[in-house]
């Protein structure tokens, strides 16, 4: 479904976003990005929703396929309507609004059987469907990531790109958003690739992961084969002496 290859991104003025990052995400699956902080992870969504454009950052080496299309440079619109969603790390949404109109705002872009989407949408998150008229910044963070990842799913997506979604949540909580991302792959078919922090939180879901560190892809190779003390070591071993123009972010 996703390739990328040999991807170097570049912010202004001469700030490196990745060095050389490859990685393959196959349909259907579940996929953790892993990686400290800095690493490049949060980098490499932009690149394929097309949100890196909004930072004015620059694809300046490889290449991202999405569904055999080079897709470098796309508009966030454009592949929103290819069939990918990108949920922001920091639950980003609209706190005026009800639950009811964050799901109806994101129905622009697949206005087509939005009724059975919303039920669908509420078999997974039924407490959604009990907060329905109230406004979303009153909901509690368990909730608001709930609303975040509902509110993707309302545009049909393809593959959702989710960013530290456990960030911020008391571990019972991040447990069960985990566990309902992981029955929506089950039962939709929905492809996940996932930037976390919380290794064994991801790694509980994943059925492939990716480390990166310092911008580079160190590692790859399927979550039920993952040597802990190895990613760890992975974790750690992140050359800290680059130059501020070798910043990576």
């Amino acid at each position: 479904m996703l390739e990328i290859k040999d991807l170097k991104v570049v912010y202004p003025p001469s700030i490196l976003g990745t060095k050389s990052v490859s990685l393959h995400v196959p349909e259907k699956s579940i996929i953790a990005l892993l990686g400290p902080n800095g690493a490049g992870k949060s980098t490499i969504l932009k690149s394929i929703s097309g949100m890196l454009s909004t930072e004015r950052g620059k694809i300046e080496q490889g290449e991202v396929r999405f569904q055999g299309s080079v897709i470098n440079g796309s508009s966030p619109l454009n592949m929103g309507i290819k069939g990918v969603c990108h949920v922001l790390e920091g639950r980003e949404v609209f706190p005026s609004l009800t639950v009811e109109e964050n799901l109806r705002a994101a129905t622009m872009l697949r206005n087509k059987d939005s009724a059975k989407t919303l039920e669908m949408v509420f078999h997974y998150f039924p407490v959604l469907k009990e907060r329905l008229k109230q406004r979303a910044g009153y909901l509690s963070g368990g909730e608001q990531q709930m609303l975040a990842i509902a509110r993707g799913l309302m545009t049909q997506p393809k593959l959702v790109l989710l960013d530290e979604p456990s960030l911020g949540l008391a571990p019972i909580v991040a447990k069960k958003v985990y566990e309902i991302v992981e029955k929506i792959n089950q039962e939709q078919g929905t492809t996940f690739l996932i930037v976390e922090q919380n290794a064994h939180l991801a790694l509980s879901i994943a059925h492939y992961v990716h480390v990166m560190t310092n911008g580079y892809t160190v590692f790859s190779g399927q979550a039920n084969e993952v040597d802990f003390a190895h990613i760890r070591k992975l974790y750690l071993s992140e050359d800290s002496d680059d130059d501020a123009s070798e910043q990576v972010v």
